[in-house]
């Protein structure tokens, strides 16, 4: 604010001039009255001068405007004084006090002339009040001016035409200007695009023409340029009773936006899980009260929904129910969710069996806990639950007491399971055979044996059977049919093989006797004539194959029948055994000495055949 010193002029010594000019009411006047003469001194200066100044009069008359105001100079004072007659002037400055106070003053000041003499004329007014209304006003709006730029959401003043009047910082920054001054006087057409400055001014016009207060959810373009939702509130402003303009706020509710919208598709899942949901849901109150109640299979309930809503536990259920139930709510209160208790209910289908997953649900901090309850249908598998345990009763029964061998062995081929059989004969009744390798429960051997086959059974995933010989805990030796069984689990990979093992020791041996009473010559122990037979075929291929010799000699003993006479069958039958030994010492291991019938033997000689001759002639 510029400053310029006040003057004020008084004629000196002349009471005629004093008279004409000021007269004695000027003493009477509120403001500061001061007379400057051309010699630079005051001539003049009223009480209300002499109060404000704290000067008595004498001294002020001695004095000029440079030793009141500080803002002012003798030469200054001259030019006011060399003005034009008439000439106005204000100046806004400060006057200093004799006790050197500062006093905000305004003067208005005009120059005269009289009688050839140059005078200024002045008038002072206090404005220290005035300052300090200026002063707290300024404050205010500076408070209201930053109080709205620190609002994260826009506000605006607008005028009829939808020209702004005043802005925050924030429309500003959106508006992409550098101070809310620039805002002043232009519309949105200046900073948004076309399509969404005619959707502003329209909503303008239409609340003017309302002159109510409307509120919409609109978009706009960020200084970023990105498009974001905005809440939006308008106000009509009114002046005189008439529409003079808009006032609002917008607040970027964008998260909201995408929050509600996540928030509808959560409701729209919840109601989709809801809706394919097979199992009973129900919310209830710690009291067990049904407050709600959401399911596809109305007959599964006690009763109909409606007949429920608003129920207790206690009202619907079993006694024996009802404490299972509040077990699980109590649970689920401590810990926050319960899992696995089971209880029935009588239905229009008849008795079912439900297992309750009960969670705690908070509706506020201080409101009391209720409980959401999942209720599902497990009546059928409960009852598959007793048909699969009497069944493996039964399976365990004949597994346990069955005579063959039974174990399962995982892919490490550890032992999973061995019935009581098996664990007697390897003498682990005891101890068990939990993870024992075929080694530990049959020995090196036949383990190693036992362990190929399980590799094979487990790469073709084809059952194997195999015959093992093997001895138990007494030494016993036995004789196993043993079938190795893959069991596959739900994608079709091996998971176990069973081993299940019979004793066929006696039909191997009642085997080997039916074949030795087939092949062989009860009497002497060589091959009969039937396996003769087959080994002459052989013996004739081979020899046909290798182009080599092949030979039969028949053997026949000369008076048998005078021994036997004699002597008897039993000396007979003697010398036939040692007919035999001889014959079969007298050829190779691979040749074939056999027992035609009586007393005729045959012998089946491959290549070599005179030494052979040579030998049996010579044991004869």
């Amino acid at each position: 604010m510029p400053v310029t010193p006040t003057i004020a002029a008084q004629p000196d010594d002349d009471p005629n001039l004093a008279w004409v000019l000021l007269g004695k009411g000027l003493d009477l006047y509120q403001d500061a009255v001061l007379i400057l003469g051309e010699e630079g001194r005051f001539v003049y200066v009223n009480d209300a001068a002499t109060r404000a100044l704290e000067y008595s009069r004498e001294a002020l008359l001695t004095m000029g405007p440079p030793d009141i105001d500080p803002n002012i100079s003798r030469e200054r004072c001259q030019e006011i004084l060399q003005s034009p007659e008439g000439q106005a002037f204000v100046i806004d400055t400060v006057h200093m006090t004799q006790s050197g106070k500062q006093i905000a003053v305004q003067v208005h000041g005009v120059t005269l002339r009289r009688e050839g003499r140059l005078f200024a004329v002045s008038i002072v007014r206090d404005m220290s009040e005035a300052q300090r209304m200026q002063e707290a006003l300024q404050q205010r709006q500076q408070y209201w001016r930053t109080l709205l730029d620190e609002f994260p959401f826009f506000v605006w003043l607008k005028d009829e035409h939808s020209r702004l009047l005043a802005a925050n910082i924030a429309y500003a920054r959106v508006a992409r200007v550098a101070s809310t001054a620039e805002l002043e006087g232009r519309t949105e057409f200046d900073f948004f695009p076309k399509d969404l400055a005619e959707t502003y001014v329209a909503d303008d016009k239409a609340v003017m023409a309302a002159g109510v207060a409307h509120y919409v959810e609109e978009l706009y373009v960020d200084e970023h340029g990105q498009r974001r939702w905005m809440e939006v509130w308008k106000s009509p402003l009114h002046q005189h009773g008439k529409v003079v303009g808009t006032v609002g706020y917008s607040r970027d509710i964008t998260d909201r936006k995408h929050t509600e919208s996540e928030l509808q598709k959560a409701l729209a899942f919840a109601q989709g899980v809801i809706d394919a949901f097979p199992d009973l849901l129900f919310e209830t109150d710690r009291e067990g009260r049904y407050l709600n109640i959401w399911t596809r299979n109305p007959e599964l309930l006690a009763a109909s929904r409606e007949a429920l809503l608003g129920r207790t536990l206690q009202e619907v259920l079993s006694p024996e129910s009802v404490a299972i139930a509040e077990m699980a709510f109590a649970e689920a209160e401590h810990k926050g969710v319960s899992l696995g208790h089971v209880i029935s209910v009588a239905t229009s289908l008849g008795p079912r069996w439900f297992e309750l997953s009960v969670s705690q649900m908070r509706t506020s901090v201080d409101a009391r806990p209720h409980f959401i309850t999942v209720s599902r249908d497990v009546t059928q598998r409960l009852e598959l639950q007793d048909e699969l345990t009497l069944r493996e009763r039964e399976y365990r029964t004949l597994v346990e007491n069955s005579p063959d061998v039974i174990a399962r062995f995982d892919l490490q081929f550890g032992c999973r399971y061995a019935n009581p059989v098996l664990l007697k004969a390897v003498g682990r009744l005891d101890t068990g055979a939990l993870g024992c390798l075929p080694h530990a429960l049959w020995g090196q051997e036949v383990g190693a044996k036992l362990a190929q086959h399980l590799v094979q059974v487990v790469d073709s995933k084809t059952p194997v059977e195999l015959e093992l010989q093997w001895s138990d805990a007494l030494g016993r030796r036995i004789c196993s049919l043993v079938s190795l069984t893959p069991e596959l689990d739900d994608d079709a990979s091996v998971s176990s093989v069973l081993l299940v093992g019979r004793d066929i020791g006696e039909l191997k041996a009642y085997q080997d006797k039916v074949h030795q009473m087939a092949f062989y010559d009860a009497l002497t122990g060589m091959p009969n004539r039937v396996l003769f037979h087959d080994r002459l075929a052989q013996m004739l291929k081979d020899a046909a194959y290798h182009r080599a010799q092949a030979g039969v000699m028949v053997v026949d003993l000369d008076r048998f029948k005078q021994i036997n006479d004699t002597m008897g069958h039993a000396a007979g039958d003697a010398l036939l055994k040692e007919v035999s030994l001889r014959l079969r010492a007298s050829v190779r291991t691979y040749d074939t000495v056999a027992r035609l019938g009586g007393t005729s033997s045959a012998c089946c000689c491959q290549r070599s055949i005179p030494a052979v001759i040579w030998r049996v002639w010579r044991g004869r």
